[in-house]
């Protein structure tokens, strides 16, 4: 910066604190002091008394009682000390006030650093109100006549254009800076009219404004266009200052100017961006850093019903809701002056006092230097979005409420099969809360035979082929079990048909499928028992019938002997009749004890095996001491629950039936042993007799279904041990590699009772 007025002290008032904090740094490195910023125009008078400034910088808008040109007037009245006004209030009410404080400049917000030095200079150099005008002529050489050493150098150093003419137009001074931008010696210029090189449409204009300076109002300001010595058209800003001889009639001019080119060149490209910002859906609004309004544009009048003029120079906060003005405006400027910038929603109020959401953005424009001067703000009228977002949650609640109080389960799961949210029915079916549940993958909750069934579909709707399926699957209960389910399935996919997710409907139907198990199982029964019943049907039309045919036969001999009196024969046959009878008895008593099983209650209780077997084996130890068998027992036989006389017999008859098809096995031997294998007590009664082929395996187990029709035995035995055995959740098979190879019967039975209805 060049020499200034040397050690001017000056005190700026300014009650936004960023732009006097702004305005200090900045007249400090001009080479000014600042020794007191002032808030109000109370406080500016109290420190002016204090400090005697050679100067006061003041903004017109300030708070209070007295505003800036309030101030002013009364800081000239009682100290004479020089007041320029730094405001953005540029309407001609505000003009006319301010120029009765006779202030030494008006400087329009935002301005230059070099603005700004150009007033403060001409400022300092002029007289006060009270002093002789003509005090400080300065001469056609560029002396003056008070100080000329201090205001040569000042006047010569600076880089504005400073020059004086007379009433006529005549230059009779003209600085370095002049002479330069002309491209001119001072001896070319000073003689000739200053407005030599403005265009003739300016002129005259120009003379009028110069013209028009008085006593009561001696400084000016004028625009005009002029054509460099090089023919390029520039624009030129001037302050021009009247000075009176004393008899107010001679009178010379002084004018300060400085080359504006670039801003007007800015002006007109904001005027375009007004033209741009007038067409934008968003109302664009410029504050200066206390939120005071200069500029109104884009669909500001639109949203809020307010015109340029009804909204420029009022603080921002007037077109919020009146109980939220202080607190929504503190907040969005505590916001910008911490991260730089606010984003949100506030609420609008319009002329016609309607209340309306604005999404609000604020952003402050910054000096090359870095400091802030403006701030831009776009406020948006969401009425309309805010009804859409309304609506969407009113639906989206109908949608929650729906989802979590319907009767069946629903889920969503993403494209991974992670379970993205889940209702309180589906919790239920799988029994995991929602914490639980929404942190699995559908696979961990699916029985393992199942986990390959959607996959098809899953490929198919991801490759657009379908979007929806409906089957049978099992999910795995947290406490374990088996919960069956028809589960529908569809893809979700957004507006542009993107894939999103798949929501499953899963209705359970564990209980319909125990019920059809159970039915199944019944028929099945139902079928055994119809088999049987043919058998029992056969059995009683054949095999009882041969012994009442043997009895009816030897009856007729009877009858024949006695008629006869051959008594011989009468004892023989009394013999074959009695043996008729007694098969005939044995057929009906197994019959009988096959129907009993299923009819009659049951006694459940703990067995142990061992015990149980010694007792079948004390129960036919005629036949193996008969045989001479040798039976040998394990001293580990697990225990089971059932019922011991049922289960009893079971080991009876498979013992007996060892013993009985012996053979001639010259060392007849039985082992009976038994293990445990998972939930089940597997036990077996293994011999060394004649062995069965193993393409009769299946038949044995028939009722009345006799290998041996030699052998002693109905073929109910193995029959009814099946029965008690499968009517406990067990199983009973054969082993055996055939004839002479003996067998292995193995019997499996549950270690815990698990038929309620158990014989």
């Amino acid at each position: 910066m060049s020499t200034t007025t040397s050690q001017a002290r000056i005190i700026v008032v300014e009650d936004e604190i960023t732009v006097a904090l702004s305005i200090r740094q900045s007249l400090q490195l001009m080479g000014y002091t600042v020794p007191e910023l002032a808030a109000s125009g109370a406080e500016a008078i109290d420190k002016i008394r204090r400090h005697a400034p050679d100067l006061v910088l003041m903004d017109i808008g300030l708070p209070g009682k007295m505003d800036g040109i309030e101030a002013a007037r009364q800081i000239n009245r009682r100290f004479g000390t020089p007041v320029i006004f730094i405001t953005g209030h540029t309407d001609p009410t505000t003009f006319q006030r301010a120029k009765k404080t006779i202030p030494a400049g008006y400087i329009p917000k935002p301005f230059t650093e070099q603005e700004l030095f150009t007033a403060v200079e001409l400022a300092l150099t002029r007289p006060s109100p009270g002093q002789n005008h003509v005090a400080a002529k300065i001469t056609a050489n560029g002396t003056t006549t008070e100080k000329p050493d201090r205001f040569r150098t000042m006047i010569e150093d600076i880089p504005a254009l400073v020059c004086r003419f007379l009433a006529d137009g005549t230059l009779t001074y003209v600085n370095a800076a002049y002479c330069a931008y002309f491209n001119k010696s001072r001896i070319d210029l000073i003689g000739s009219n200053f407005l030599q090189y403005a265009p003739k449409v300016d002129q005259q204009r120009i003379r009028r404004q110069v013209e028009a300076l008085t006593p009561d109002a001696p400084v000016g300001n004028f625009v005009h266009q002029v054509v460099t010595p090089t023919h390029e058209v520039r624009w030129l800003q001037w302050t021009c200052q009247a000075i009176f001889d004393d008899s107010l009639n001679d009178r010379e001019y002084q004018a300060v100017g400085s080359d504006i080119t670039e801003r007007k060149q800015a002006e007109a490209n904001l005027l375009l961006s007004d033209q741009i910002l007038q067409q934008m859906p968003s109302a664009i609004i410029v504050t200066d850093l206390s939120g005071k309004i200069q500029r109104w544009t884009g669909k500001a009048r639109d949203i809020f019903g307010y015109s340029a003029s009804e909204a420029v120079g009022r603080p921002v906060s007037f077109i919020h809701l009146p109980q939220s003005d202080i607190d929504s405006t503190e907040r969005i400027l505590a916001k910008i002056k911490e991260t730089g910038e606010f984003f949100g929603e506030v609420t609008g109020i319009t002329k016609s006092g309607k209340t309306i959401p604005i999404e609000a953005s604020a952003k402050p424009i910054f000096d090359k230097f870095g400091r802030p001067l403006v701030l831009i703000c776009t406020l948006r009228d969401i009425t309309f979005r805010k009804k859409n977002e309304q609506a969407l949650e009113e639906s989206e609640e109908r949608f929650r409420l729906a989802f979590e109080n319907a009767n069946i389960g629903v889920w969503l799961i993403d494209l991974e099969g992670r379970l993205l949210r889940a209702n309180n029915r589906m919790c239920q079916i799988l029994g995991y809360n929602r914490d639980e549940l929404e942190r699995l993958n559908v696979n961990d909750v699916t029985h393992p035979q199942d986990v390959d069934l959607p996959l098809e579909f899953v490929e198919g709707s991801l490759a657009g082929k379908t979007d929806h399926i409906t089957f049978e699957k099992r999910y795995i209960h947290k406490q374990g079990y088996v919960v069956w389910a028809n589960a529908s399935t569809s893809l979700v996919r957004d507006s542009f048909g993107q894939p999103l997710y798949f929501i499953s409907h899963v209705q359970d139907i564990t209980r319909q499928k125990l019920i059809e198990t159970e039915r199944e199982r019944l028929i099945s029964q139902l079928e055994t028992k119809n088999t049987e019943l043919e058998r029992m049907t056969y059995t009683i039309s054949h095999d009882l019938k041969s012994p009442l045919i043997t009895i009816q036969g030897f009856l007729t001999l009877l009858e024949k002997d006695a008629a006869n009196n051959a008594s011989e024969r009468f004892e023989q046959n009394i013999k074959f009749i009695r043996a008729a009878a007694k098969k005939m008895k044995q057929l009906v008593d197994d019959l009988l004890e096959i129907s009993r099983i299923g009819r009659l209650p049951s006694l459940r209780e703990t067995i142990p095996l061992s015990e149980m077997i010694r007792e079948a084996i004390s129960m036919v130890a005629g036949s193996i001491n008969v045989r001479a068998a040798k039976v040998y027992v394990s001293h580990d036989m697990p225990t089971v629950v059932g019922d011991r006389a049922r289960l009893s017999q079971v080991f009876q008859n498979l013992i007996d039936n060892a013993v009985k098809f012996m053979g001639t096995e010259p060392n007849p031997t039985i082992k009976i042993g038994g293990r445990i294998e998972g939930n089940f007590a597997v036990c077996y009664v293994k011999d060394n007799g004649i062995g069965i082929d193993p393409r009769y395996h299946h038949r044995i187990f028939n009722l009345f279904d006799r290998l041996d029709t030699d052998t002693e035995g109905s073929g109910v035995g193995l029959a009814l041990a099946k029965r008690v055995v499968e009517l406990h959740g067990g199983q009973i098979w054969v082993e055996s590699a055939g004839a002479g190879q003996g067998s292995t019967f193995w019997v499996k039975l549950p270690l815990t009772a698990t038929n309620p209805d158990l014989p």
